[in-house]
């Protein structure tokens, strides 16, 4: 099981980078003025893919680490997915509807970007507290 964790984590880890990677097309799109949007935005999903890919990527080199038992390993992956996921495709969604998603206000899709970017944020939150948690316990438990 653990080496399925691992992959998944890599697999997933993998998509959301490439998701950054290919955002830098229509950044520097932006960039030129070729397209419309704003850096700003494109920048952030460009970084946003990259960056909690990486993240994704780190755990799957620590998940068989962890003294956590099965459930809660998957729990921390699925964590990490999901805050990639929410960060980036929030940040891809915000770029391409013009919204920020800083706080819960109209219109829909700023509300939409808004409910996405908790989401990430508890997951990631959740996924680094089972993390440290995992990494600092002596041994394998009730938990």
């Amino acid at each position: 099981m653990k080496g399925h964790l691992r992959l998944t984590l890599v697999r997933h880890g993998l998509i959301n980078v490439a998701i950054g990677v290919l955002a830098g097309f229509p950044y520097s799109l932006v960039l030129t003025g070729d397209a419309p949007g704003t850096a700003r935005a494109w920048h952030q999903v460009h970084m946003e893919g990259i960056l909690t890919g990486l993240l994704v990527l780190g755990v799957a080199s620590i998940v068989d680490m962890t003294f956590l038992g099965e459930k809660n390993r998957a729990r921390m992956a699925v964590a990490f997915i999901v805050q990639a996921y929410g960060f980036t495709l929030g940040a891809l969604w915000g770029a391409l509807a013009g919204v920020r998603g800083l706080g819960p206000e109209l219109p829909v899709s700023n509300l939409l970007m808004f409910a996405v970017n908790v989401l990430a944020i508890a997951s990631v939150l959740f996924g680094m507290a089972l993390a440290i948690f995992g990494v600092f316990r002596k041994e394998v438990g009730a938990l």
